[in-house]
């Protein structure tokens, strides 16, 4: 018992002790953020060894920071780490309950819009971030309880310093071997390999769960200050190879079948498949029947902000970047092959409209350079924000400027479908449906109430359409831009868990075309070829997108998905075994080979704005 005694009071032993308890509380939260996000992805485990030996790296690093700190400064340096990390973390895990993904630095610039529906944020609270934070309090107190009154002799630091060193050395060796170690990964999951996930840490989930969360961090900001370089004349030839090697052909059985008509493009915020029926969007529900049905439209996400993304897609025809900044800094970029650029070269009148300031995702800049005469909030018209779909339209002068006598293309983006799904929402505060009401579950009385709002919106435009004589000359692009990912009974309404292979509501109607439903895979990146065939543009030429006319029957249509994953209409490569790989080895292996080159292409077009260098 003395003996015991006396060990407890030597002061080398409390120190490690105390050292113990440093590395404990760093190790606690990110063992836990990345065990949180396990359950979110099937393909990485939270044991990877690499992952942990970076971060016990980056603890080690911290630690000898801490070691040599006088204690006033110390004890304050690692209760603004602790705190910083596990705020960071708790951060990351209620992005990842609400969106299905963590996020990155570039996510953060767009973090406002998010605060703004806090109540939806507290729905989504992620129980393994409130442990994060639950167990660094408790260590955090420990360890700055226990703190060492002196340094100990510097001989004793100085070997503490050399075996740090040495270990944290070991570890980063060790976290670059295994992460270059392959052998664990199918070679039809190429895209699953730790390394390939390191090196183009495009998709935030899986490089946290592959780096750990604080060389993620590390390698986030790194990668954030990086310059980009220029493009170079070999990487602009090889695109325009490619893009001109498919030799699509522009006519087909659907070519001008809108030529000379007025366009209005509506991009539903929120509107999926979830409800799309006669009771919920019965004006929706019935263009199905009188359109151009697109049953087979995925929207995948690329980037960052899923609304943003689909509406830079369906506008530019190419994907945002999976790799640097979100679409909306590249307000420079040349965008002369978008649809308000040629439609506005064809003596077309081009405007958009939504209810939020032009300041939000760069909207008055970034439609400037798509090609729109100007961004028009709907607070220009009113004075007021306009969060209800079914008012726009009260506005004799919106209605006017969306439905000139001029010949015109209108880009509208809805909002009253937006989360939260809670009593903030407008829409539920004052337009909640009697027949939608379920005191018991709020949340789908909302979600209902919000889909009928927009459907409504829809209602009222075809009106005023037919009644000002303009109905039979407007073809409506209608589609949503993303699933309801906020709306907690979505797979329970029959939504796939898997986001990629999810289908997306897309339909164009006009009151004198004949209905006709298209079983062609599309998906977003696809929209923009499709349309400018359409209405036999000039200046559209197929050979300019990475995306392929839907109507194109002798083209290859697939989706492909930001996680190199892919869809040909049989087969999704995310759920191939190994038995299905080696019965089709080389059409899959090309497959991957196709995919990861289209992406490749993609994210050189828009980070080095291949569009300004192409001849």
């Amino acid at each position: 018992m003395q003996k015991i005694r006396k060990i407890l009071n030597n002061e080398y032993f409390n120190y490690i002790f105390w050292l113990l308890l440093v590395f404990l509380s760093f190790f606690t939260i990110d063992y836990i953020t990345r065990y949180a996000c396990m359950l979110h992805i099937d393909c990485l485990n939270v044991q990877n060894i690499y992952a942990t030996y970076f971060s016990v790296f980056w603890i080690i690093i911290l630690s000898l920071i801490l070691i040599f700190l006088p204690k006033k400064v110390g004890k304050r340096v690692y209760l603004i780490l602790i705190s910083i990390f596990s705020i960071y973390a708790f951060a990351l895990l209620t992005h990842l309950s609400i969106l299905g993904r963590t996020f990155n630095i570039y996510d953060l610039f767009s973090a406002g819009e998010g605060l703004t529906y806090f109540s939806d944020i507290l729905n989504h609270l992620n129980p393994y971030a409130f442990l994060i934070i639950f167990l660094s309090i408790i260590l955090c107190g420990v360890t700055l309880k226990l703190w060492p009154e002196t340094r100990i002799e510097n001989h004793a630091l100085a070997s503490i310093f050399v075996i740090a060193i040495c270990l944290g050395c070991a570890c980063k060796t060790n976290a670059q071997y295994y992460l270059n170690d392959t052998a664990a990964t199918e070679e039809w999951n190429s895209y699953e390999e730790p390394k390939f996930i390191y090196e183009r840490f495009s998709n935030p989930t899986s490089s946290l769960e592959v780096s750990g969360l604080y060389e993620f961090i590390y390698r986030d900001l790194t990668l954030y200050l990086k310059k980009d370089k220029a493009i170079s004349q070999d990487e602009v030839n090889e695109i325009t190879s490619y893009l001109e090697s498919r030799k699509l052909t522009k006519e087909n059985n659907h070519t001008g079948i809108f030529e000379g008509k007025n366009v209005i493009m509506i991009m539903m915020e929120s509107v999926d498949n979830t409800y799309l029926n006669k009771d919920v969007m019965p004006t929706l529900n019935g263009l199905k029947s009188k359109s151009l049905y697109f049953k087979n439209r995925y929207s995948p996400i690329y980037g960052i902000g899923a609304t943003f993304n689909s509406e830079f897609t369906s506008l530019t025809g190419t994907y945002s970047s999976t790799e640097g900044m979100a679409a909306y800094f590249y307000t420079a970029n040349n965008y002369q092959y978008s649809l308000p650029n040629l439609f506005k070269e064809n003596g077309y009148k081009v405007n958009s409209f939504h209810m939020n300031d032009g300041k939000f995702y760069d909207r008055s800049i970034m439609h400037k350079q798509f090609g729109f005469e100007k961004y028009n909030s709907f607070k220009d018209y009113t004075g007021k924000y306009i969060r209800t779909d079914s008012e726009i339209l009260d506005y004799d002068n919106i209605y006017q400027a969306i439905a000139p006598d001029e010949p015109f293309f209108s880009f509208i983006v809805t909002y009253s479908a937006h989360l939260p799904y809670t009593s903030e929402n407008e829409v539920c505060q004052n337009k909640m449906q009697d027949k939608f009401y379920n005191k018991d579950d709020y949340e789908t009385s909302c979600f209902k109430s919000t889909l009928y709002d927009t459907d409504t919106f829809i209602n009222k435009l075809i009106t005023k359409l037919k009644n000002d004589n303009k109905l039979d000359d407007t073809v409506i692009i209608l589609y949503g831009d993303h699933l309801a990912y906020s709306y907690s009974k979505r797979i329970q309404m029959g939504g796939n868990e898997n986001y990629n292979l999810n289908k997306g509501v897309y339909m164009i109607y006009n009151s004198k075309t004949t209905p006709e439903e298209i079983d062609t895979l599309n998906t977003t990146i696809d929209m923009v070829p499709t349309i400018l065939n359409l209405f036999d543009l000039k200046g559209y030429d197929p050979n300019n997108y990475l995306g392929i006319d839907t109507f194109n029957k002798k083209a290859n249509h697939i989706v492909y998905f930001s996680d190199y994953n892919w869809y040909d209409g049989k087969t999704y490569s995310g759920n191939l075994s190994k038995k299905d790989y080696l019965s089709n080895k080389k059409y899959v292996d090309n497959m991957n080979d196709y995919v990861a080159n289209l992406i490749d292409y993609d994210n050189k077009i828009v980070i080095h704005d291949y569009y300004k260098y192409k001849e």
